[in-house]
């Protein structure tokens, strides 16, 4: 509405800017002064304003890809940050990605030391499977002091299967440069982990502890890596350190239960498990998951007690019976198990049926 309303003015200003208040006779013949000035090259002159108010009306109108090049017209006209700012924002409802990426870039440009702008680049890459460009936005981010997210985008390169050694490059030439910059430490721990260089990752967290030793993510990783090579305790202790951190965090309960009952500790699992239900009661998917890592370490019976509430449920979920198959199939009760999964394949047509569009 502010923006309208300066266009407005400024048209206005326009249109009666040169209509003084009248000093003499109607008849006399005032001579124009600007008669022979040179043509205005840049500036709000008729020909911006008519972009800047056409990109608007589009905007209005639902043309969200004609709003975007008008705003990205007059951004290159005055070097304006905001109007491709602007420009993002249509381009946003354009659902066409290369004409967001382009107005994100020129974004990016007129305002290389922002932090928004490259942050949009840097999900525009990796949304592009990218992740290479992803990185580099990232650490150009984190040169400049601001948030490159750089531990999550290793999580979430790992997760979605990106080959690590290309990732690892970039972040050790940064860390070169900047070797106790906490987000770049982790990112290379978590990724030089999943590459198997676990000595490596230990020592880069030793650096991170010695920095930063209340940061949540830094035993998160501890306890992580300690259980994935078989260092039982010290994956108890990082996991109980994170808890004295960050009593809040579920993470931390989970990998403490889940060290404790690697370690034959299964009535201390239980109860850190069942106080972190009892704090989520409605829950299911949290329920399904505890009673998964239950039988993955396997304890039969606790899986079982913890799913067996939820097929009470007027539409039990079809894995509730799936893991009650499996608990009652690991103690040896085969007929039990039968009934369980033939459960199955029942629910799952209810389930169909239930999201049917009804007839009227």
């Amino acid at each position: 509405m502010r923006a309208r309303l300066v266009m407005t003015a400024l048209a206005v200003a326009l249109l009666t800017g040169c209509q003084g208040p009248a000093t003499g006779s109607s008849r006399t013949l005032i001579n124009d002064p600007m008669a022979s000035a040179p043509p205005v090259g840049r500036g709000l002159d008729a020909q911006g304003l008519a972009t800047l108010l056409t990109a608007e009306l589009a905007g209005q109108r639902g043309d969200f890809t004609r709003a975007t090049q008008g705003y990205l017209d007059s951004a290159e006209r005055y070097d304006s940050p905001v109007l491709a700012e602007r420009a993002v924002l249509a381009a946003r409802y354009s659902n066409d990605p290369q004409l967001l990426a382009d107005a994100a870039q020129r974004w990016r440009e007129l305002a290389p030391s922002a932090e928004a702008p490259a942050r949009l680049m840097a999900a525009i890459a990796m949304e592009r499977g990218d992740w290479q460009a992803s990185l580099e936005q990232r650490l150009a981010l984190a040169e400049q002091g601001g948030q490159g997210e750089l531990a999550a985008f290793a999580e979430a390169a790992i997760e979605a299967g990106v080959a690590i050694d290309p990732l690892l490059a970039p972040l050790r030439r940064f860390l070169n440069e900047h070797p106790r910059q906490d987000d770049a430490l982790l990112a290379t721990a978590i990724l030089e982990a999943a590459a198997g260089e676990t000595r490596l990752a230990g020592s880069r967290l030793d650096t991170l502890e010695a920095v930063n030793p209340d940061l949540p993510a830094l035993w998160l990783t501890r306890a992580r890596l300690a259980l994935e090579t078989g260092r039982l305790s010290e994956a108890r202790e990082a996991a109980r350190r994170g808890l004295e951190i960050s009593p809040e965090d579920s993470r931390f309960v989970l990998l403490l239960a889940q060290s404790q009952l690697r370690l034959g500790d299964v009535d201390a699992a239980e109860a850190r498990i069942d106080a972190l239900v009892a704090r989520h009661p409605d829950a299911t998917d949290l329920r399904l998951a505890l009673a998964q890592l239950y039988l993955d370490e396997g304890h039969p019976a606790p899986a079982r007690r913890l799913v067996l509430p939820l097929i009470e449920d007027d539409a039990p979920p079809a894995l509730a019976y799936i893991l009650l198959g499996n608990a009652a199939e690991r103690e040896g009760e085969v007929d039990n198990a039968l009934l369980y999964y033939r459960q199955v394949p029942l629910v799952m047509a209810s389930s169909r049926r239930a999201c049917m569009p009804h007839e009227h």
